[in-house]
């Protein structure tokens, strides 16, 4: 009867050490944003193709992996403060102003993939 709990102990003890390993060596997923991805959204802004939501999902997260990526997101902060508008029943989400200021980001930006 007693080997049968340590023989119980030992298998859940090996489990629950198993468990905790694959826990510990497994990182969660992260979400890397790349140029294209970057490019794509201003250039759906441009046009009047993206969402409200699509554009506050760019700016809400910090892409610490690439600097100069997270500094054209910090720019663009700055231009939604400024020029952003409901875009009610415009397909535009941004004032002509912030739609040029939009536009030469994105003219650095495919200068700056050029170069890379």
């Amino acid at each position: 009867m007693i080997t049968i709990i340590v023989v119980s102990v030992l298998v859940s003890f090996c489990i629950f050490a198993a468990v905790l390993i694959v826990l510990l060596k497994v990182r969660t997923p992260r979400y890397r944003i790349q140029a294209e991805q970057v490019k794509s959204i201003l250039e759906m802004v441009l046009c009047g193709q993206a969402s409200s939501n699509d554009w506050q999902l760019f700016l809400s997260f910090e892409i610490r992996d690439n600097p100069y990526l997270d500094d054209i997101r910090k720019r663009c902060v700055e231009i939604d403060e400024l020029e952003y508008r409901n875009p009610g029943t415009n397909i535009y989400l941004f004032t002509s102003s912030g739609l040029e200021q939009l536009r030469e980001l994105l003219t650095e930006l495919t200068c700056h993939m050029d170069a890379e």
